[in-house]
């Protein structure tokens, strides 16, 4: 019988279980049709619907992807995306496996996260009875752009196995260019089989170039714009041609440089970083700052300068230059809108600002530097675009290269550190001395007045003043031994002599003491231990000598003692039952707490809570020194932590 119940319960949760992702699958299928029909709107909806079981779905993420958009900005979301797209591959439904790890790989691609592009792409070489020769030919790119070129023969020798295609030969020849492993004969023979099969012109100066000794390469130069004339150069490798001949023209004479010069600025190369590279040529710099066109464009350019290492249109350096100085430079070397540094300079070209992000745009730190000495001055920490913590240096004491502040941590640079801000619920500012925090203010509410102020020694707090009640007087001493809460103090203000509360700490116990009418002598006090117990000492004549203790269990009376030369004589025992307040005031008394009368009501005049009036049996009575005190009453009073205590006087 419990064999038949378990068994129906199993397939109950399986059809549970598969009843929940068909509803999922349902719900991608119906968003992503509304997708293809254009109505984003309703998709994203429709997909927000799905529940959690469309996590293991690759059509889901596929889909959000496909819903950001093209902006770059979005592309580190893609990416993550994208590797649960991989992790769930097996579980697509409606889309094929192809044309999912297609996306992966452009989207890998667009990143410049070659090494996973590399591996989708086996994933994609590894899917049966389809036609993937442009897919090794994608592949075989991809894995020149990762510059990994250790196993390139073995990857040619499969696609050759699989695939027939001149463009393995130009890999083969690019490959062997790039490692040095061709001589000029077996270059010609392959550059001829290349032009015998019609390859691309472009392509083949490229390699050219790249093979060509400095005195062939005014040939590479004339082939370069007799392409040009006769429109068949490529633009799409114009750049890099070019950037490579004028690189390798020492052996041209000066007026065929400056015509490659010139070229470089009519296809507005300037724009690109590789000007940098031009321009620490002496020979090159010195021909572009005579020629005043050349000197205009190149050396006094104004405007955005890219890196494009790829040439896919999108930058993985942005330089900002005014006439011919950086300004400054953000770097995203995976394209994925996430930048990882971004550089700003002074006008003298020394850096002013240099950020380091921390995954988001938003999350970064920011050290500032001297314009005068390139110490740091301040080192900023923003989070989700907010100013957390500011960090202000010795002055001119810090100097720390861009290499270091790639990895900025505290330790680096605590011994120099002047003060530290922070903004969080509360503003604090910290000062520091040789690396240790001395002092440290807090503004909890942002009104610009200081609450609260801590003192440290060698790092440790030993003293905190806290001003309670915003009047500009710390009323609130603590004291702390080892880093750790020791003793309270509390008073009026500044200016009172006495304080009407103390508090000690200890590890078992703690011992709370009040001195209402602040005559120096504390007329309660409470000692407290975890288990519950405490024991409450009254002082009714401040004589500086306790007279009564009220032994506590839980907050409820279990005895009351009277105290004579130091030694407790018992008075009375609380039965568990007994009422201890009447007109919710504690009620410490021998007798039994039903007969005995209390005021009807009692009013403080004074901060202190010592004077006031009383009201008994509708008739009004003035009292001061806490004595509650008639023909029918005697008690006196005590406020311990907000409660009222009235002790029995009565004989």
């Amino acid at each position: 019988m419990k064999r038949a119940l378990g068994l129906i319960l199993f397939l109950f949760a399986v059809n549970l279980f598969s009843s929940e992702i068909d509803i999922a699958k349902l719900k991608i299928r119906r968003a992503y049709d509304s997708y293809r029909a254009g109505k984003n709107a309703l998709a994203e909806d429709v997909l927000k619907g799905a529940n959690e079981f469309a996590l293991n779905i690759p059509e889901y993420f596929y889909l959000k992807n496909e819903l950001l958009g093209d902006s770059r900005d979005v592309l580190y979301i893609k990416m993550e995306n994208s590797r649960n797209i991989i992790k769930n591959i097996k579980n697509n439904y409606f889309l094929s496996a192809y044309e999912i790890l297609n996306h992966v790989k452009d989207i890998s691609l667009k990143t410049r996260d070659y090494d996973y592009a590399k591996k989708v792409y086996k994933e994609i070489l590894s899917i049966p009875n389809i036609d993937l020769l442009n897919d090794y030919i994608g592949y075989i790119e991809t894995v020149f752009l990762s510059k990994d070129l250790s196993d390139i023969e073995n990857i040619l020798k499969e696609a050759r196995n699989r695939y027939n295609s001149i463009e393995f030969e130009y890999f083969d020849l690019k490959s062997k260019i790039i490692l040095n492993k061709i001589d000029s004969n077996e270059f010609q023979r392959k550059i001829s089989v290349l032009n015998a099969n019609g390859y691309s012109k472009s392509k083949i100066l490229l390699l050219s170039v790249l093979r060509s000794p400095a005195n062939g390469i005014k040939k590479c130069l004339d082939d370069y714009f007799s392409l040009k004339a006769s429109k068949s150069l490529d633009g799409y490798y114009q750049r890099e041609i070019l950037y490579n001949l004028i690189m390798k023209s020492s052996s041209l004479k000066t007026p065929d440089v400056l015509s490659a010069l010139q070229e470089w600025s009519e296809i507005n190369g300037q724009r690109y970083a590789e000007t940098f590279d031009i321009l620490k040529n002496r020979n090159l710099y010195s021909i572009i700052s005579k020629n005043a066109a050349l000197s205009e464009n190149i050396l006094k350019y104004s405007g955005e300068r890219i890196e494009d290492a790829d040439n896919d249109g999108n930058w993985e350096e942005l330089y900002v230059i005014t006439s011919g100085d950086v300004r400054s430079r953000v770097v995203d070397k995976n394209q994925d809108g996430a930048y990882e540094y971004k550089y700003t300079y002074f006008e003298d070209g020394k850096i002013e600002t240099f950020t380091v992000y921390e995954g988001r745009n938003s999350d970064y730190k920011e050290a500032r530097f001297n314009p005068y000495d390139s110490s740091v001055v301040t080192i900023d920490i923003y989070n989700s675009g907010k100013l957390t913590e500011k960090i202000t240096a010795v002055k001119s004491a810090l100097y720390l290269n861009v290499d270091i502040l790639k990895n900025i941590d505290e330790k680096i640079y605590r011994n120099y550190i002047d003060k530290k801000e922070t903004f969080g619920d509360f503003y604090s500012i910290s000062r520091y001395t040789d690396g240790q925090i001395n002092r440290r203010d807090i503004d909890l509410d942002y009104d610009g007045a200081i609450e609260e102020k801590e003192f440290y020694k060698n790092g440790v707090i030993y003293e905190k003043l806290k001003d309670a009640d915003k009047d500009g007087s710390f009323e609130i001493i603590e004291r702390y031994a080892n880093g750790k809460l020791k003793t309270v103090f509390c008073k009026e203000s500044d200016f009172s002599d006495y304080y009407y509360y103390r508090e000690d700490i200890e590890p078992n116990y703690s011992v709370k003491n009040w001195d209402t009418n602040l005559d120096g002598i504390y007329e309660s006090s409470v000692t407290e231990y975890p288990n519950g117990t405490s024991y409450n000492k009254l002082d009714i004549d401040y004589d500086g000598v306790y007279d009564y203790q009220v032994e506590l269990k839980n907050g409820e009376p279990v005895r009351l003692s009277k105290i004579e030369s130091g030694k407790l004589i018992n008075i009375k025992t609380f039965s568990s039952k007994e009422e201890i307040k009447k007109n919710n005031w504690y009620i410490v008394s021998y007798r039994d707490i039903k007969k005995v009368d209390v005021p009807d009501k009692i009013v403080f005049t004074d901060g202190k809570k010592t004077s006031g009036y009383f009201l008994d049996k509708n008739e009004k009575y003035y009292f001061e020194n806490s004595d509650i005190i008639n023909d029918n009453l005697n008690f006196k009073l005590f406020v311990i932590d907000s409660e009222i205590y009235l002790i029995d006087n009565r004989e």
